[in-house]
């Protein structure tokens, strides 16, 4: 009965970990219980979430490098022209509303560079959003169990 209520406890604080449902989270959840996945006959999704990680951190390395490129990349004109643009730019359909036409219609090359930033932080952003579905997932996992 005292093991069964220790493991109850510690499934407990498992199911507690995610607020957010962040990589971060994330992490922290697969390098702290993966050793007591098989306890709960969760397994694959502690392996769901490992690949997941992986894929995320190497998106998010990718998307730096080619932030970095782009902001190397810019004259200091066209930084002065994109920065009245970047704070409402989140997304590829920011990026091609109507306010952005005459910045199309003169920088080509800023756009390409940019568009190609928007791509990989959208595949950042969507990993990220599978990690914490998986999470989730978990943590329902847990609460049936």
């Amino acid at each position: 009965m005292k093991r069964m209520r220790e493991l109850q406890k510690e499934k407990a604080k498992l199911i507690a970990i995610p607020e957010y449902f962040t990589p971060q989270e994330a992490e922290h959840i697969v390098t702290e219980y993966a050793a007591v996945a098989h306890k709960y006959g969760v397994e694959n999704l502690f392996s769901e979430i490992r690949l997941l990680l992986r894929q995320y951190k190497q998106q998010f390395r990718h998307a730096q490098a080619v932030k970095e490129n782009f902001e190397q990349s810019i004259s200091e004109e066209e930084r002065k022209d994109l920065q009245r643009y970047w704070d409402n730019l989140r997304s590829l359909s920011d990026l091609f509303n109507s306010q952005m036409s005459e910045f199309h219609s003169k920088n080509g090359r800023v756009m390409a560079s940019l568009t190609t930033l928007l791509i990989k932080q959208g595949y950042v952003k969507n990993t990220s959003n599978r990690i914490s579905e998986a999470m989730f997932r978990l943590q329902i996992a847990l609460i049936k169990s």
